[in-house]
């Protein structure tokens, strides 16, 4: 898939998040895109014909475009603990409810599937256009679409399974490892030990 590693060699350059190789051993762009691509189209028995973005942060998103015509958006998320699978399986559970109580929530695929040292997740492209948030009339949008999700979602609260949850992986006695690469609790404890007091 030359038009995704031309997006991932671009977004390389720009920056090059160590959770790139944490996830797939690499950051080749070549070698991702491969993986990303062959992962997807096992998972939704369609091949990937184009690429529409890739953003590699705390995970890692690509928007596809798939044979049958469909866009759709891959989330690879670092395995950072034995549960992470059970926690995507939950989170794609709500996002469906969210999505026959109507509001306007991207449907889940498939997933979460391993791949690499990471987790899958597959759900619909949904188009959208940048909005002005300090425009009132958007922010009144934006405050009531909250409003719609958070109701939409009310009969989980308190499943337990999306949020953190006691017995996640320590780096010590005080602190759970990061979710983000980026954070070096260990690295940079001199100087912050008032911050662990």
């Amino acid at each position: 898939m030359d038009e995704l590693a031309k997006l991932i060699a671009n977004s390389h350059a720009r920056w090059m998040p160590s959770v790139v190789e944490a996830i797939f051993g690499t950051a080749d762009p070549v070698s991702v895109a491969r993986d990303l691509t062959a992962a997807v189209a096992a998972a939704l028995a369609v091949p990937v014909v184009a690429a529409r973005f890739y953003e590699p942060e705390v995970g890692v998103v690509a928007g596809l475009d798939l044979a049958d015509g469909r866009a759709v958006v891959a989330k690879v998320h670092r395995a950072t603990h034995v549960q992470l699978e059970r926690r995507l399986a939950a989170i794609a559970r709500v996002q469906a409810d969210l999505v026959t109580a109507g509001v306007p929530a991207p449907a889940p695929l498939a997933g979460p599937r391993a791949l690499s040292n990471g987790w899958l997740t597959l759900e619909e492209h949904r188009d959208g256009a940048p909005a002005d948030g300090d425009d009132p009339g958007v922010r009144h949008g934006m405050a009531s679409a909250l409003h719609d999700f958070v109701d939409a979602a009310r009969p989980h609260a308190g499943n337990g399974c999306i949020g953190t949850w006691p017995g996640e992986p320590a780096i010590d006695d005080l602190w759970p490892e990061p979710h983000d690469l980026r954070f070096d609790l260990p690295g940079t404890a001199t100087g912050a030990e008032w911050i662990d007091d």
